[in-house]
């Protein structure tokens, strides 16, 4: 059986060897579910490089003021992280099974899941671009008062 495309202009015979878009995109996702787990492995391992470093910060002395309260903040800041790593996990799993049992709903939640990851990397790049230029603004500040006292 061979398949026409609906926006194929009159006349047209396809070849024997073209597959059905279906078929081509399920051996699309097929290899997209290992790269998403080790995705959310980078994620992950991501996460525990920030709080190490948070860690080493807080217990090193390198900082005058210690508090507790602003190291908790700055992790809480991160925590958020965890979420893309879990929404990007749970979306290489479903897809895999999904794949495995042809089945359309698991196929649906893995689609919620990687929705859920989009918009949740949309609201972290928005934190974290406001978070610079927050930065940037600073720095401009110190650097016209250092001109000033200079």
């Amino acid at each position: 059986m061979t398949h026409t495309p609906l926006d194929a202009p009159t006349g047209f015979t396809p070849a024997d060897d073209e597959r059905h878009a279906g078929q081509w995109m399920e051996g699309y996702w097929a290899e997209t579910v290992p790269w998403a787990k080790r995705f959310a492995l980078v994620i992950w391992a991501y996460y525990g490089w920030m709080i190490y470093q948070q860690f080493e910060i807080y217990f090193s002395g390198m900082v005058v003021y210690q508090s507790a309260i602003i190291h908790i903040g700055v992790l809480l800041l991160y925590s958020p992280i965890l979420f893309l790593g879990y929404f990007c996990f749970r979306c290489g799993q479903d897809l895999e099974r999904a794949l495995a049992g042809q089945d359309q709903l698991l196929l649906e939640k893995a689609f919620r899941y990687l929705h859920r990851f989009l918009i949740l990397s949309l609201v972290v790049a928005v934190l974290w671009l406001w978070s610079a230029a927050i930065e940037w603004y600073r720095t401009f500040q110190i650097m016209s008062e250092l001109q000033y006292t200079l």
